[in-house]
């Protein structure tokens, strides 16, 4: 929980095989009686959804996400402007604008689920990774440093003020009956699998496959791998793995 009445930014990488139904992404729920608040980020018909309050529902963006493929959804809230605006890999995909309609209080004081139904029958059906949260809202360019052209980018190495909370759900996270995810932030507000066996863990967004390559020369590869300045892939390694020091090399 970020707590009330502030901006925030939710960004998540999900691969599903069906976009066309209501599914949850980011979340959290909160039901006694006839009473219900709650606020989520979710998918619905192809587009971005958000939801507040007692069930209510709003599509913010049109039939752009892709199913069987990897997509960065990042939705921010202003306080200053009440607009909400969904992002899609990188590019502005919709806004709805929420002033006057409670909007100090979207972001709650409730714990956040990741994948959950939040209260529905609606979790996501599929795979999440890197999941943030920041408690304020991301400008456009800060959106695509977050996106990286496809590539989750080192939110260590954020250029804006670090998000309050980084899941990676990779292999920062561990098993001992059940799943532990770290946060990467120093809050620490490491996350716990519900009902998640321990092979559901698998290989997330960016990750690249060992392969042999045909034709190409000794220098053909260039660029910098993601947290690398070595130009190569890690295999089994965490972020904070590779070191400098004394008899180090890149």
């Amino acid at each position: 929980s970020i707590g009330n009445n502030t901006s925030w930014t939710a960004s998540s990488w999900i691969y599903v095989s069906d976009v066309t139904t209501q599914q949850r992404i980011l979340g959290s729920y909160f039901s006694q009686g006839s009473t219900q608040q709650r606020f989520f980020v979710g998918i619905i018909n192809g587009g971005i959804l958000f939801g507040y309050g007692n069930k209510s529902q709003y599509p913010i963006s049109g039939t752009s996400v892709i199913a069987n493929s990897w997509q960065n959804i990042i939705v921010t809230y202003s306080t200053t402007t009440g607009i909400i605006s969904a992002y899609l890999n990188g590019s502005l995909n919709g806004t709805y604008d929420y002033a006057g309609n409670g909007g100090d209080k979207i972001m709650n004081s409730l714990n956040i689920t990741i994948g959950d139904s939040i209260g529905d029958s609606a979790p996501l059906n599929g795979s999440i990774s890197n999941a943030s949260i920041w408690n304020y809202a991301l400008t456009a360019p800060q959106i695509r440093e977050v996106y990286n052209e496809g590539l989750p980018s080192n939110l260590h190495n954020f250029s804006g003020t670090a998000p309050v909370a980084w899941w990676q759900l990779g292999e920062n996270s561990s098993y001992v009956s059940g799943w532990v995810f770290a946060d990467e932030m120093p809050a620490g507000n490491n996350g716990t699998g519900n009902g998640l066996a321990e092979t559901d863990l698998i290989n997330g967004v960016g990750t690249t496959a060992n392969g042999v390559s045909s034709g190409m020369a000794v220098g053909a590869l260039v660029g910098d791998a993601p947290y690398s300045t070595a130009n190569a892939i890690s295999s089994g390694m965490a972020v904070t793995a590779r070191v400098t020091g004394s008899g180090n090399t890149p």
